[in-house]
């Protein structure tokens, strides 16, 4: 993934709102997402801009805000934006 789509998904995804998740949640590639953490859809605009994080879920991290992307297929991180 370039800066640039990293940089429209953390654009589309800050001002959301959306409840962080807490307790250390995972933050490596590959690392599996544990159940407690909810998963929220990418927004419509950035499944446009960046087609191939349309099908990811994600999570904000408490604390240092990162957007990390989950694979859907095994609920695994799959990248994590900064």
């Amino acid at each position: 993934m370039t800066q640039e789509q990293r940089f429209t998904i953390k654009e589309n995804v800050k001002d959301l709102g959306l409840p962080k998740a807490r307790k250390d949640p995972p933050e490596t590639v590959g690392d599996p997402v544990p159940q407690n953490i909810e998963l929220h859809t990418l927004p419509a605009e950035v499944a446009t801009k960046v087609p191939q994080a349309r099908s990811h879920s994600f999570f904000i991290k408490e604390g240092d805000n990162a957007i990390v992307l989950v694979s859907p297929d095994d609920r695994r991180v799959d990248d994590v934006i900064r």
